[in-house]
């Protein structure tokens, strides 16, 4: 029956991609992806490879807050590769996009880059292919791809405001419940492009640079609706639905610290989100609310874990190809006890940045962090990092180089 059922969902991928290549007014459908060029190679007859890449060099600073022998021991600084991509795109004929990215991971946790002497691996980042069904309104991808969830987890790594996304968004994807995972999706808009939807079906055990095999029987499931009305304003809603077994979530901080440790939950674990972007003039703001919760989870575990981010940008001087811009972020993250154990887990954090883009291929990010601890986290944390409830400074200066 299995091998049925696996040969029934074949045929009907099979049938998508064939009604695909038959599909008229197709030559808009991957223009949502917002493609940034790179170099670009054309094969002629309808065939174009395009190659970009980026790397980015990150001096941080930390303060004597955090344990050294426990923690950062590249404290009070040190130097890192934070992240170095290269990808390789090709279309086909207006009806095939095929993408392969490699580089070094997405947070510095599998390579152990910031200050822990582990050796940095390269992989896979993404590998993905993507072909329109019905023009814009319908697309199909099948893959390793970034899940479309979180707005700030979608947003490339090389177009961030800060060195780092949010604590909530950082804990989840180092928790492996965003960013890349394996599976399909469907996706599309409406001719004006105000109306963006996306629908999700993957595995739910991502890697950044591995490759897992499926160990999720129920799969993870995500839905997202984006309205773009104007040009200048975006607001979008999204859910997340999983299964999990002996899940131990850790949040982290802005060093990828882990500021406590979760106790393992099995069962189903729910989430939504919203978030907006909005631009006037030299004026930019952005806002992102997650919220995950567990139904099945017990009354001594953790039952509630959400938080985000609101951010203010304005440019000083000029834009993002050559100007200077100022950013103000504060964020929030909350881990909530069951009855049995009432004890909810905080992390505040404000984020002063300036952004240099000296040209539309180099530019320079310096983050001054301070992160504010509850009581509960600094008293009761699974590691010895906050002893004390002190204030936590991080300093952070990146240098980026693309192409």
């Amino acid at each position: 029956m299995a091998l049925v059922n696996f040969g029934r969902k074949g045929l009907f991928v099979i049938g998508l991609l064939v009604l695909s290549l038959n599909s008229a007014g197709a030559a808009n459908w991957n223009q949502s992806e917002n493609k940034e060029e790179g170099f670009i190679v054309s094969g002629g007859k309808g065939l174009s490879l395009n190659l970009k890449g980026y790397g980015q060099f990150l001096l941080s600073a930390i303060s004597r807050d955090y344990d050294i022998s426990n923690t950062r021991k590249d404290q009070p600084f040190g130097f890192s590769i934070r992240r170095a991509r290269f990808d390789m795109n090709v279309s086909a004929y207006d009806n095939l996009d095929i993408l392969v990215e490699i580089g070094t991971p997405s947070t510095p946790l599998r390579s152990q880059a910031l200050g822990s002497g582990g050796a940095s691996d390269i992989g896979i980042v993404e590998a993905r292919g993507t072909t329109p069904v019905f023009g814009d309104a319908l697309a199909l991808r099948i893959g390793k791809f970034v899940v479309p969830f979180s707005g700030e987890n979608s947003r490339s790594s090389r177009k961030l405001d800060t060195v780092e996304r949010s604590t909530m968004v950082g804990s989840l994807i180092a928790n492996n419940i965003l960013d890349t995972q394996i599976g399909l999706m469907l996706f599309g808009r409406d001719s004006s492009a105000i109306f963006n939807y996306y629908l999700t079906l993957v595995n739910g055990n991502g890697d950044n640079l591995s490759t897992p095999t499926d160990g999720n029987a129920f799969k993870q499931f995500q839905a997202k609706i984006a309205l773009k009305p104007h040009r200048n304003f975006y607001f979008a809603v999204s859910y997340d639905t999983d299964d999990v077994r002996d899940a131990n979530y850790k949040l982290y901080d802005h060093a990828f610290v882990v500021a406590v440790a979760a106790p393992s939950i099995t069962g189903r674990r729910n989430g939504i989100e919203t978030d907006f972007d909005w631009s006037v003039d030299r004026f930019n703001w952005k806002t992102e609310v997650i919220y995950l919760w567990f139904p099945d989870s017990s009354a001594n575990k953790i039952q509630n874990w959400w938080g985000g981010y609101t951010q203010f940008g304005w440019f000083i001087d000029g834009d993002n190809t050559r100007g200077v811009q100022g950013i103000l972020r504060g964020e929030y993250t909350l881990l909530q006890g069951g009855e049995a154990n009432n004890k909810n887990f905080e992390l505040a954090s404000s984020v002063l940045g300036i952004n240099g883009f000296i040209n539309a291929n180099l530019n320079l990010q310096v983050n001054y962090i301070m992160e504010f601890p509850n009581e509960n986290l600094s008293r009761e944390a699974s590691t010895p990092t906050y002893g004390s409830r002190s204030v936590k400074h991080i300093g952070q200066a990146e240098l980026q180089v693309k192409f």
